[in-house]
């Protein structure tokens, strides 16, 4: 049975063709992190509380899809549209920092860092694993050819291993009895 982290990199791989770390990555990350706007706003009006109520999955979804570089980018735009948006002074840029933007934006922040580190943590011991996998696969096989040539080489006829230019490398032993 597959882990549950390749499923979601197979269904991934399948739905969205977004290599990790380009623009496209930037661009799904605008376009998620507009549709969580749109979510928010749908599902509450903005001093019901709750800023970063549909940003967190947003930020996941565009780490697990963009790259570390796409979702780090999330999550400034989402800290900054929550700071914005639905932290009082509503619409407004207040740079009066008060207590409540720096923790919940810091909570926000380091919880989603921690997400997008994990994601990336697990892309990369994916990676590991196939090419493991791969080298185990060419292991496999050269030595399936290797027992292939020896069944044949230790046989009763005689055979003679020739380079490019007709130089003898190797002969079997029925080959030097017969010689």
């Amino acid at each position: 049975m597959k882990p549950l982290f390749n499923r979601i990199y197979t269904l991934a791989e399948r739905v969205v063709f977004v290599q990790r770390g380009r623009v496209q990555g930037y661009l799904l990350a605008t376009c998620v992190v507009a549709f969580a706007l749109w979510l928010r706003l749908f599902i509450a009006p903005a001093e019901s509380g709750l800023p970063f109520l549909t940003f967190f999955p947003a930020v996941t979804l565009v780490a697990l899809l963009g790259g570390v570089g796409a979702g780090l980018y999330a999550l400034i735009l989402c800290c900054f549209l929550a700071s914005y948006l639905f932290i009082p002074p509503f619409q407004a840029l207040n740079f009066a920092f008060t207590k409540e933007l720096i923790f919940t934006n810091l909570v926000f922040a380091c919880e989603e860092f921690l997400v997008i580190l994990v994601i990336e943590a697990l892309y990369r011991q994916r990676s590991r694993s196939l090419i493991t996998t791969q080298q185990l696969n060419d292991v496999s096989l050269i030595k399936q050819e290797l027992d292939i040539l020896a069944a044949a080489f230790d046989g009763d006829d005689g055979v003679i291993i020739t380079d490019a230019h007709g130089h003898i490398q190797r002969v079997n032993r029925a080959f030097t009895e017969a010689t």
